[in-house]
């Protein structure tokens, strides 16, 4: 994987790159749909944008490394509008994030991503994200369980 091919990406809280303008009013109009949403914000933002409800509303995340290390990139940033988003890092993203403290969001250095939500447990989604060399687990859950995951790394009901 070539260095130069590698560009920023970040996982947040959409209302974190949303909020007080235009976008935040054509945003909530959709709220609902899916589809919708990630054409919004990705016509409003110019960069291709990903959403999806975590099915509560203030959540935290970490990001983990599947890669044959298993280990956290980043722990516990966090968010308060039930849904969590992935995008490039494009420089009207980072400014409207410098808004925030680095709680808010988590950022990747990817060359191709894929991503995957999975939301079918109701006490966390995961937003799997595959690179070339690479995959990375974002799960976001209900804070009251997060650090139980923490302690056991038990995201299965076996």
């Amino acid at each position: 994987m070539s260095d130069k091919n590698m560009k920023k990406y970040v996982v947040t809280d959409p209302g974190y790159i949303t909020k007080d303008d235009d976008v935040w009013e054509h945003f909530v109009k959709v709220i609902n749909d899916e589809e919708m949403r990630n054409k919004v914000l990705s016509e409003y933002l110019g960069c291709q944008i990903f959403t999806s409800a975590t099915g509560y509303g203030d959540w935290q995340n970490f990001i983990k490394a599947d890669s044959g290390e298993d280990r956290i990139l980043q722990d516990e940033f966090c968010a308060d509008s039930g849904m969590v988003c992935f995008c490039e890092m494009t420089q009207e993203i980072e400014d409207r994030l410098k808004r925030y403290g680095s709680w808010a969001y988590a950022i990747l250095e990817c060359e191709d991503p894929k991503i995957e939500f999975d939301r079918t447990d109701p006490e966390w989604t995961v937003l799997k994200i595959t690179d070339t060399n690479s995959v990375y687990t974002s799960i976001v859950m209900n804070p009251d369980r997060i650090a139980e995951y923490l302690a056991t790394g038990d995201d299965d009901d076996e």
